[in-house]
């Protein structure tokens, strides 16, 4: 579960636009003399986070969504590489393999439209906690490298 919300927010990640995207539209949009309130801001980031979650499950929450993405398609572990290999050796086991991986995969897409609730809620309490300085750096600072 824990590798699904990571991939989950991996994908989140990158649905998003950049943060120097982001603050060319916040620089020709409305007066930059005019302050924006902690209200304000916090209401812009969870509607960015809303959008940035449906986006994701969009992708990743249909048929193929994380199979055909190599940035997100879940493997057998590394760990089961000797047990693979040998199931592979066996008539019908190369098949066998395959079936697992898309059962896998397959589950990843249910599961995504199953936690969007549970990542929208998750937002809300967190933005609404974060100092206005922490919530404008969040989008007028690229993230480090």
């Amino acid at each position: 579960m824990k590798k699904l919300i990571l991939i989950t927010l991996a994908s989140l990640a990158l649905s998003l636009s950049s943060c120097n995207e982001l603050l060319q539209i916040a620089n020709t949009m409305g007066n930059p003399d005019i302050p924006v309130s902690e209200a304000e801001n916090a209401a812009g980031l969870k509607s960015s986070l809303d959008v940035g979650i449906e986006n994701a499950v969009n992708i990743l929450g249909i048929e193929n969504g994380f199979m055909n993405d190599v940035l997100v398609k879940i493997l057998l572990p590394a760990e089961a590489k000797p047990i693979i290999d040998n199931i592979r050796l066996i008539p019908g086991g190369e098949e066998l393999v395959n079936r697992a991986i898309l059962s896998l995969n397959r589950t990843a897409e249910d599961a995504v439209k199953e936690a969007t609730p549970i990542f929208k809620h998750a937002i809300t309490p967190s933005l609404s906690k974060m100092p206005l300085e922490y919530s404008s750096a969040a989008i007028t600072q690229p993230p480090a490298t």
